[in-house]
C-alpha cells in the first residue's frame, strides 16, 4: 500500500487583505520595521526585540514581513508581504507537571486557534530563529489541551511532516500575529531590495 502525501492547505482566502498606503510602508522601512521571515527552516531577525515605534494608523500593524521559504504554501507563498502585530511577552514555558500548565482559557485569550504567528521554539528563541507557522489548540480526550504548530505544506522539512506538538518540556515564544496579507501593488513597495534593512542569513 502506497503512502499518499497530504495536500498543501490553501487558506489564503481566509487572510485579511490589506491596502496599505505607500507612505506607511516607507515609514516602516525608515525605522527598520520590514523584515524577511522564513516560512521554512532558517534564521530570521529577532522580531521580539524590534522597537515598538511604529503602528499603521487605525490598525494593530506594527511591522511587515517578507515571506521566504515554502512551508506555508499554498496559503502564503515566497515573496508575499504580511502585516504583523507584535505580542507582549506571550510564552509557553516548560512545566514539570501538567497541573502547572497554563490553563487553556488563558492561552486562548492571547492566541487564536488556527491563526498564523511568528514563533520560535526552545533553542531557536536564543538563536533568534523565528518562523511563520499556523498555531492550533486541541482538547485531549484524557483531559487537558495540546498546542500544535504546523506548516500548511506537509512536504516542508520542518517538524514531523510539517507538524510540531508542543510538549510540557518545551518553551515557545509567540512573537507576533499575522494580521493579514498586503495587496500586490503595496507589496511591491515593501519588497524594494534597495531599502530592505534585513537580509536572509
Amino acid at each position: 500500500m502506497s503512502f499518499q502525501q497530504a495536500p498543501k492547505r490553501n487558506l489564503r482566502d481566509h487572510l485579511r487583505k490589506l491596502n496599505v498606503p505607500a507612505r506607511v510602508i516607507s515609514e516602516a522601512h525608515r525605522i527598520e520595521q520590514v523584515f524577511r521571515l522564513s516560512a521554512g527552516p532558517g534564521f530570521s531577525p529577532d522580531v521580539s526585540e524590534a522597537a515598538q515605534l511604529f503602528r499603521a494608523e487605525g490598525t494593530r500593524v506594527n511591522s511587515f514581513a517578507i515571506v521566504t521559504g515554502d512551508s506555508m504554501e499554498d496559503t502564503l507563498s515566497r515573496g508575499d508581504v504580511v502585516a504583523l502585530e507584535f505580542l507582549d511577552s506571550v510564552y509557553l514555558d516548560p512545566v514539570d507537571d501538567d497541573r502547572n500548565k497554563m490553563p487553556k482559557s488563558e492561552f486562548c485569550s492571547r492566541i487564536e486557534h488556527d491563526a498564523i504567528y511568528v514563533v520560535a521554539i526552545n533553542d531557536n528563541i536564543d538563536h533568534r530563529a523565528y518562523t511563520i507557522k499556523r498555531v492550533r489548540v486541541h482538547e485531549l480526550v484524557a483531559g487537558g489541551w495540546l498546542c500544535q504548530i504546523s506548516a500548511d505544506n506537509p512536504e516542508a522539512s520542518w517538524g514531523e511532516r510539517g507538524h510540531v506538538e508542543i510538549r510540557k518540556t518545551d518553551r515557545v515564544h509567540f512573537a507576533a500575529r499575522v494580521v493579514g496579507i498586503v495587496t500586490a501593488s503595496e507589496a511591491a513597495e515593501a519588497r524594494d531590495p534597495v531599502i530592505i534593512p534585513v537580509t536572509d542569513t
